[in-house]
């Protein structure tokens, strides 16, 4: 076996990003190339109820985990040395508007008013489809730096096939895990798509399903954003959910975020089922939720972009109430032009969130005898969420999630030693609670290193994607007049 990789040289190349005063451990030039790759002697957080987390060795071999253990005999690997490394399954994000991504951070002092006036109805409808790929391949890029090795885009900028079609191929170019959820348009009036809208969603998407998607299988998958009672009447609702059935293809709405009801309505009309994911259910009563868990339906919230966005008198994300109700409950960034896609701050804000919930319950109930509000979400629950919950929502809970023998090797490897969390007592503990972005050493998606020594691998695509997203950017303010 050749050993590569060990040591704590910092990456000669430029661009990577440094947390807390910590060196890379590993260097870039010395990413594996072949397909058997031994990482061995790290910290292993499995999220496999049958692998406890342990000091081990994970072997890949042909894009897949073939191995987890102690002292693991792998003739003719290149072996990464994870002596100073946490490997942990990559996070799976379910729901992010990343047609937005040359957006980024623009309305960081928005209303969710002024998001929709501005992102709907001026750049919206002012997108090309060469803005869609730009924002694709920069926003999808971004969150494989963050970690995020799986991630539902939620695409409704579908202005035209062409903007279809770029979307996909921005995501395809990255070489993430990605399930592109096809929406509806914005052009030429956003508002007909969701005010009560009676307006069918186009059937782009068969021509999508065909010739983009014509098997499940593959990096990038295929799934329908539809419109939930929130946007369309209850008919427009059905008739969505019929056409990405007869697809056989899974569906994400966005709904009890303005407005409670709405899932009452879609069981009312026998529409709800295990392949809807239900995005914010903010406003949804717990009735509702438990019409979720018994449908088998999965959960997608976004608690840092509500709690930046939020409007006047309203409640906080419902971290706990999906929780203590078992349902699947993962978690999302929804929009960089508003909030962060780092799922590190989704993360801790999801357990602030969740802990001052539990601790202040909505009925008169006494305080329990030694309150920890710990019981009510743990820390581990929250790593649960950003990654095997995640990959039940997005239907790939066989392919990815967490790490277990014949699963896709989707693995982050992150510093062990860096002064945000040294020394180190609890890895979960330490990444949910003070790792960022920047302790992330490297990333795996099938198998193959794409972020490695703590710097994306692909040089030039990233400055390509820079370039385009500064060029869409500037574009798209020129166009709409945007000071």
């Amino acid at each position: 076996m050749k050993t590569l990789l060990a040591g704590t040289a910092i990456s000669a190349f430029g661009g990577s990003r440094h947390s807390s005063g910590a060196e890379f451990v590993l260097s870039a030039r010395d990413a594996p190339k072949g397909g058997k790759i031994l990482i061995k002697g790290g910290s292993l957080i499995t999220m496999d109820p049958a692998v406890p987390d342990l000091i081990g060795d994970l072997l890949i071999e042909n894009g897949k985990i073939a191995a987890i253990g102690r002292q693991l005999d792998a003739a003719g690997a290149e072996i990464v040395d994870a002596g100073r490394l946490i490997v942990a399954p990559g996070f799976v994000e379910t729901h992010r508007h990343t047609w937005q991504s040359c957006l980024r951070h623009l309305g960081a002092n928005w209303s969710a008013a002024q998001y929709f006036a501005n992102n709907f109805f001026k750049f919206g409808v002012a997108m090309r489809p060469e803005d869609v790929y730009a924002a694709n391949l920069i926003g999808r890029l971004a969150a494989l730096d963050d970690g995020i090795t799986t991630l539902v885009d939620w695409s409704h900028i579908m202005n035209s096939p062409a903007h279809a079609d770029a979307a996909v191929q921005g995501l395809r170019d990255t070489l993430a895990r990605s399930v592109f959820a096809m929406g509806w348009p914005q052009a030429p009036d956003p508002a007909k798509w969701i005010s009560k809208s009676t307006q069918d969603i186009p059937d782009d998407i068969k021509r999508v399903r065909k010739q983009h998607f014509s098997s499940n299988d593959g990096l990038v998958t295929l799934a329908m954003a539809g419109r939930g009672p929130d946007f369309a009447v209850i008919q427009q609702v059905g008739r969505d959910l019929s056409i990405a059935r007869e697809l056989a293809i899974p569906t994400t709405i966005h709904v009890g975020f303005a407005s409670p009801g709405g899932i009452k309505a879609m069981k009312e009309a026998g529409l709800l089922g295990p392949d809807i994911t239900h995005v914010h259910v903010k406003d949804s009563t717990d009735e509702e939720l438990q019409f979720i868990r018994d449908s088998g339906g999965t959960v997608s919230i976004s608690p840092l972009d509500e709690m930046l966005r939020v409007r006047w008198r309203r409640g906080l994300p419902p971290v706990i109430r999906t929780v203590e109700r078992g349902l699947v409950t993962s978690l999302s960034c929804d929009s960089e032009s508003t909030s962060s896609g780092d799922m590190f701050s989704i993360m801790k804000t999801t357990l602030a969130v969740g802990r001052f919930q539990a601790s202040n319950p909505g009925d008169d109930r006494p305080e329990p005898s030694n309150w920890n509000a710990a019981t009510g979400i743990s820390t581990r629950k929250v790593f649960e969420m950003a990654t095997i919950e995640g990959a039940r929502t997005a239907g790939l809970e066989k392919v990815t999630g967490s790490l277990a023998v014949g699963k896709s090797a989707d693995v982050i490897l992150l510093q062990a030693e860096n002064l945000a969390y040294y020394p180190l007592q609890n890895p979960v503990d330490a990444i949910v609670g003070a790792a960022d972005a920047g302790c992330i050493e490297a990333v795996f998606v099938a198998g193959k290193p794409v972020k490695f020594g703590g710097r994306l691998l692909d040089d030039d695509l990233v400055a390509r994607a820079k370039r385009l997203a500064s060029e869409s950017r500037d574009y798209l303010f020129q166009k709409v007049g945007f000071v």
